[in-house]
């Protein structure tokens, strides 16, 4: 008994520090840095209806963190609440319109200095909003 708790609490010390990618620690969501353009139905698209509301816009695209692609997130099947895992991404939309305006935040600074995120290979040219202004201005229309 003895030895599997001292093998136990080995483990955890040896694991402790280590970070994954897309690990969720203290509660902020890490997301990987991987999509160079936007899925089919980004609401940062310019081509796709607006489907979210001009505050939420606002707050994604002022978020001082990463913004999940909402393809990438797994949904509860009861609730419907996502939830974001190693394997999700953030939302190439939100990354494009953020460099176009050479505004990106902490977290994607970080990451290009740790070489988990590379600006110059994202689709530049990909139908989204030109600034962040475009885009909350066109999901004002928006109501809920």
């Amino acid at each position: 008994m003895t030895h599997d708790v001292h093998r136990l609490a080995r483990h955890r010390v040896r694991h402790r520090h280590r970070r994954r990618r897309g690990d969720v620690r203290h509660g902020v969501d890490i997301v990987n840095y991987d999509l160079r353009k936007p899925c089919v139905t980004c609401p940062f698209r310019s081509d796709v209806p607006p489907f979210i509301t001009a505050g939420r816009a606002a707050g994604i695209l002022a978020g001082g963190a990463g913004f999940a692609c909402h393809k990438t997130v797994d949904y509860d099947d009861d609730t419907g609440d996502g939830m974001v895992t190693r394997k999700s991404q953030h939302c190439a939309g939100v990354l494009i319109i953020l460099e176009k305006e050479n505004r990106p935040h902490q977290m994607m600074r970080i990451c290009e200095r740790l070489g988990f995120y590379d600006p110059s290979k994202l689709d530049m040219a990909a139908p989204v909003y030109g600034s962040i202004r475009a885009a909350i201005r066109a999901h004002r229309n928006l109501r809920r």
